[in-house]
């Protein structure tokens, strides 16, 4: 048991409710317990029943709206619908990770080159926030769904094509910096090679060659 000044809490214990089957799968979803002091405990408890209470059930279930992707569910991803408006079952969004899945701000940056401004932009992204799983203290991670920010990246960079060219222009740019910098050292290297020389040489004009004994 912990002692958090508000009651004491058994690290071990996990969320009612909890899909998550070990405690290593749990601290990789929501980051180790052990950094959390219990207002934070207590705030991921109130944001996860914010977000995954279900919204009370239509008039006639004939009226209720269909996954998007199957058109047969009627029960949509509580993630993806609340956060993301988006009309998408859990089942489709199990199959369908190249459109659903979600992805880290660095993720975002360096398979789509989108910049911090674009991303903090609450206009352009919907986001989801949690606590940093390296630190309470750290800033919250955000969270993306791909297809929103591949719908954005296509119509920065004029489309798919558009973002693996840009992709082949990074790479060749640091396929050059890397040249240039072997190239630095190398002309370093020779520079030094010859300084070497020259001191050698006029050590000679001054003292002679250095006597080798043989044995």
């Amino acid at each position: 048991m912990q002692n958090l000044n508000g009651g004491y809490i058994n690290p071990k214990d996990k969320l009612p409710n909890s899909d998550f089957t070990d405690d290593q799968e749990f601290e990789s979803e929501f980051g180790s317990k052990k950094q959390k002091t219990l207002q934070d405990w207590k705030k991921e408890q109130l944001e996860r029943k914010m977000l995954y209470e279900n919204a009370p059930p239509p008039e006639h279930i004939s009226k209720a709206p269909k996954c998007i992707e199957c058109h047969i569910n009627i029960e949509m991803d509580p993630v993806l619908h609340d956060v993301f408006k988006l009309q998408v079952c859990k089942q489709c969004s199990k199959e369908h990770p190249e459109k659903y899945a979600l992805l880290t701000k660095t993720e975002c940056k360096e398979d789509y080159f989108l910049t911090d401004p674009e991303l903090n932009d609450e206009d352009l992204f919907h986001r989801l926030e949690k606590p940093n799983p390296h630190s309470g203290t750290f800033a919250r991670m955000q969270l993306f769904v791909r297809c929103e920010v591949e719908a954005f990246a296509f119509k920065k960079w004029g489309g798919e094509e558009g973002l693996d060219e840009e992709w082949q222009r990074r790479e060749e740019g640091k396929a050059h910096r890397r040249e240039k910098k072997y190239e630095k050292k190398i002309k370093e290297m020779r520079l030094k090679t010859r300084a070497q020389e020259y001191t050698n040489r006029l050590r000679e004009k001054k003292h002679g060659k250095a006597h080798i004994h043989q044995f």
